[in-house]
């Protein structure tokens, strides 16, 4: 072997192992982990499931083994995970939206509008939703399963946003009478029977945002008639 090509060997070797020091030094250890998509849940929330992969080598971070642990928290539909060299971690987050609860056996249960179950506690839900009362369910693994009536309201509900999910207090199906009801706070809104719910509530949603605008006190909401509501003063 020539002189010439022993010293290639020699300074490719030195090159490689420099680089591969360089590559497992502290300098691409994480130090950064930045959270997106946050709307319910807390970054402290996931704090417990991140806070081992700091100091980490980011080079050889198992993306799959974080989305996976962080994916077992109801709240979380999906995750994208990019590194950003030398040191930062950024975490995407896609959040179910909680669309409303019921009461079964004393445990409150919130659910997403595919009838996930975000939570099933006996205390108050995190998030503030409407309670509905009156319909039938069953429930199957991990979801609700919604009947005919129950998809309706659901359905309806995933037309608002969240806010106004929020100002609706109680949602009653008397199914005697086949006829859907609504509390909020002191306000009675009649929907009458369970047909054209999504529109319903979209004006619902614009009315309420009208009386609170204008601080006004309302006895009640009559919107059986889509194209005539009716808002009754106190």
């Amino acid at each position: 072997m020539s002189d010439n090509k022993l010293l290639y060997y020699i300074i490719a070797f030195i090159s490689l192992l420099a680089l591969v020091s360089f590559i497992l030094s502290p300098f691409f250890h994480i130090r950064y982990i930045e959270i997106y998509g946050l709307n319910i849940l807390t970054r402290v929330e996931l704090e417990e499931d991140l806070v081992s992969y700091y100091e980490t080598n980011l080079f050889f971070l198992n993306k799959n083994k974080i989305k996976e642990s962080l994916l077992t928290n109801p709240y979380i539909m999906d995750i994208e995970i990019r590194k950003s060299y030398p040191d930062t971690l950024w975490i995407y987050v896609k959040e179910r939206d909680p669309v409303a609860r019921i009461i079964n056996n004393e445990r409150y249960i919130l659910f997403s509008n595919d009838g996930f179950i975000l939570e099933n506690n006996s205390l108050i839900s995190r998030v503030r939703v409407p309670e509905i009362k009156g319909v039938g369910y069953s429930f199957q693994n991990e979801y609700v399963e919604f009947t005919p009536v129950l998809e309706k309201i659901v359905q309806a509900l995933e037309g608002i946003t969240m806010k106004s999910r929020g100002k609706i207090d109680l949602i009653v199906y008397q199914r005697e009478k086949d006829n859907l009801l609504a509390y909020s706070d002191k306000t009675i809104i009649y929907f009458g029977q369970p047909h054209g719910l999504v529109e319903k509530f979209r004006l619902l949603e614009s009315i309420l945002n009208k009386v609170q605008e204008e601080g006004l006190a309302v006895e009640y909401i009559d919107l059986k008639i889509i194209n005539k509501p009716v808002v009754k003063l106190e």
